[in-house]
């Protein structure tokens, strides 16, 4: 039996969905399991109450429990508040962080296919 993949989690504003799915099509490529938000409620523009952004942000965290390692996309730099407490708990659960801050998302290369 060939070894369990090492299973990704991308983190970051619900506003870079496009963004993240570009990572996760690199990280896949790689032979990673990734886990993406399933909401993106800024992208999207879809209003939700407050207690419906604490459950999803507490669905993130327990994504973050499930993965090997973590990529926060952060274009340009850019982290709000419910991504910097995600990345907080990523150091306190000792989970590898990887920085996705480039404002571009390269396009696969065929060699990767």
């Amino acid at each position: 039996m060939s070894p369990r993949p090492t299973i990704v989690a991308i983190i970051g504003s619900s506003r870079f969905r496009d963004y993240m799915q570009g990572i996760a099509q690199v990280e896949t490529l790689k032979g990673h399991i990734v886990l993406l938000p399933g909401f993106y409620h800024h992208a999207d523009k879809y209003p939700i109450t407050d207690a419906k952004k604490k459950q999803l942000d507490e669905l993130t965290l327990r994504k973050i429990d499930l993965a090997d390692e973590v990529i926060c996309c952060q274009p340009n730099g850019y982290v709000g508040s419910s991504t910097k407490r995600q990345l907080d708990y990523c150091i306190t659960m000792k989970k590898p962080i990887g920085i996705w801050d480039q404002p571009n998302i390269p396009a696969p290369t065929e060699s990767q296919f």
